[in-house]
C-alpha cells in the first residue's frame, strides 16, 4: 500500500513539472502503442485502476491553452493596431486645426500697401441723405477685386470691376446719424495679402431729424395779376416748397434764412398753397402755417386811344369854339405806343411835314392873290 502511494506521487511529479511541449511527444507515443502494448508496458497503472484515456484529457486542455494564447496574441495585435492608427488619426487632426488656426491668424493680419496696383475712383455721392443705405459705385480695371474702407475700416463684402470697369456696393449700411467716410482699395492675395493705395475720399452726412416748421410768410392775399410774389423768413430749413395739387415748387433759404418766390403763377379764383420745409437730407416737415390763399382777380377795364368814342365836352359846341372834345380813351397810352414804336413815329413826322408844307404853301397862295 505503501508502494503505490508512493508510485502515484512521483507520476503526479513528474506530470505537474512538464510542459505542454513535453507533454504531447510522450501523448503521441502513447498513441501509437496498442491497447495490448499500453496495458503490458503498463501493468501497474491497471493494477492500480488508473484510466487509459487522461491523457487525451490533458492534450485537450494543452489544445485550449494554446489557442487562448493566439486568440490574446491575436487581441494584443489588434490592439496595437488600433492604437497606431488612433495615433495617427490624432496627429492628422491636430495638424488640420493648425493649418486652420494659421490660416486664420494670417487671415487676420492687415494688407500690405503696394503703390504698383491700380488705384480705383469713386464716383460722388451726396453730402446728406436719410436713407438707411447707400450705393458705392466707382470705376478701376476690368477683372480687379475692389475692397470698401468705411470709415478707416475694410468692410468683409468685396466687389469685382466689370468688363467695363465698373463696380458697385450697393446697400452699404447707414446705421446712426454722423458723417461716413468711404474710400476703396484693389485687393490681391490670400496669404500674403495686398492692397492699392486708397482711392479719392467721399464723405456723406446722415440727418433724419426733420427741420424747424417756423417759416414766416410776406405775400398779398388778393392780386390783378396772373403772378405772385412770395418772400419770407426760415429758422432751420434749407428749402421751402408751395404745393398746388400735382404741381410743386421750390426755392432756396439764403445763409440769412430769407427766401423768395418770383412770378408764382396763378389762376384766376382762389390758388391755394401748402407750405412744407425741407433740408439737406430731404427730411420735410409741414410748416406752422402750412396754407396760404391768393386770391386773383383781373381787371376787366380795356382802355383804348378812342375808348368808346364818347366825348366829356358839350355835344352842342360850335366848330369855331377853341374847346377842344377830351377823348373817353386812354390817351397816355396812345402817345406812349407812338413814342415806343418806331415805324409809328416816323409816320407821324412825316405826315406833320405834309401838314406843315401844305400849309405853308397854301397861305402863300392866299396872299398873292390878295
Amino acid at each position: 500500500m505503501n508502494l503505490q502511494i508512493i508510485i502515484h506521487l512521483y507520476k503526479f511529479t513528474i506530470y505537474t513539472d512538464m510542459s505542454p511541449k513535453e507533454v504531447r511527444p510522450i501523448d503521441q507515443e502513447n498513441r501509437s502503442n496498442t491497447p495490448n502494448t499500453q496495458k503490458q508496458n503498463n501493468p501497474q497503472s491497471s493494477q492500480n485502476g488508473q484510466n487509459p484515456q487522461g491523457n487525451k484529457g490533458s492534450d485537450k486542455k494543452s489544445m485550449q491553452k494554446i489557442t487562448e494564447k493566439k486568440t490574446t496574441t491575436n487581441k494584443k495585435n489588434e490592439d496595437t493596431a488600433a492604437k497606431v492608427l488612433g495615433a495617427f488619426l490624432i496627429i492628422a487632426g491636430l495638424a488640420v486645426i493648425g493649418v486652420v488656426i494659421l490660416i486664420y491668424i494670417l487671415s487676420r493680419l492687415p494688407y500690405r500697401t503696394d503703390s504698383k496696383m491700380a488705384i480705383p475712383t469713386i464716383d460722388d455721392l451726396p453730402k446728406y441723405t436719410n436713407e438707411d443705405t447707400v450705393d458705392v459705385k466707382g470705376e478701376v480695371i476690368p477683372g480687379e477685386t475692389v475692397g470698401l474702407y468705411v470709415n478707416d475700416k475694410l468692410q468683409k463684402q468685396t466687389a469685382k470691376a466689370d468688363d467695363n470697369g465698373k463696380f458697385e456696393f450697393s446697400d452699404v449700411k447707414l446705421d446712426d446719424e454722423k458723417e461716413y467716410k468711404f474710400e476703396t482699395v484693389t485687393l490681391k492675395g490670400f496669404i500674403v495679402k495686398k492692397q492699392s493705395e486708397k482711392s479719392n475720399e467721399e464723405d456723406i452726412i446722415v440727418d433724419r431729424t426733420d427741420p424747424s416748421k417756423k417759416v414766416d410768410l410776406d405775400f398779398d392775399e388778393k392780386s390783378n395779376t396772373d403772378t405772385a410774389t412770395i418772400k419770407g423768413k426760415a429758422e432751420d430749413a434749407d428749402y421751402i416748397i408751395l404745393k398746388k395739387g400735382n404741381k410743386e415748387y421750390e426755392a432756396k433759404v439764403d445763409d440769412d434764412g430769407s427766401f423768395e418766390f418770383e412770378d408764382l403763377p396763378l389762376e384766376e379764383g382762389d390758388n391755394e398753397f401748402e407750405v412744407y420745409a425741407k433740408d439737406e437730407a430731404g427730411n420735410e416737415v409741414k410748416a406752422s402755417k402750412s396754407k396760404i390763399n391768393i386770391k386773383y382777380e383781373p381787371d376787366d377795364t380795356e382802355g383804348s386811344v378812342n375808348g368808346d368814342g364818347a366825348s366829356t365836352s358839350d355835344s352842342s359846341a360850335t366848330s369855331g369854339s377853341n374847346a377842344l372834345p377830351e377823348s373817353a380813351g386812354e390817351l397816355d397810352a396812345a402817345l406812349e405806343i407812338l413814342t415806343t414804336n418806331k415805324i409809328m413815329s416816323v409816320i407821324a413826322l412825316l405826315a406833320i411835314a405834309a401838314f406843315t408844307g401844305s400849309s405853308t404853301l397854301v397861305f402863300l397862295k392866299s396872299r398873292k392873290s390878295n
